[in-house]
């Protein structure tokens, strides 16, 4: 299930010419996979990035869905985790099915 949710984020990501950006962002739809962000930063389709919550600190690994430009050279870029990460957002009474079961999540040793 989507939550509309506004999140303050950076981006973390490999430009074109192999330097690394970070760069603010902000979420406009989120849900246990992923979600959807507003950002003047242009990714591309399958792109992996770095998401950082400016509030926790927290990192997630993640790839570019899709990517959509606005006529003001903004862009609208779905993503999804590289693994569900529902506790990523601050939502205080998540949808049911964010639950991650145990039978789901890769044993790291």
């Amino acid at each position: 299930q989507r939550v509309m949710l506004h999140v303050e984020v950076l981006i973390r990501a490999e430009s074109p010419g192999g330097e690394c950006t970070q760069l603010p962002a902000s979420t406009l739809v989120v849900n246990a996979h992923g979600g959807l962000l507003a950002s003047s930063f242009e990714l591309v389709s399958d792109q992996k990035f770095t998401l950082i919550s400016t509030q926790s600190g927290k990192l997630v690994g993640c790839r570019v869905v899709r990517v959509d430009s606005t006529p003001d050279k903004k862009y609208t870029i779905a993503f999804e985790f590289d693994q569900p990460s529902p506790q990523f957002w601050p939502v205080t009474f998540p949808p049911e099915d964010w639950q991650v079961h145990e039978e789901n999540v890769p044993k790291y040793r």
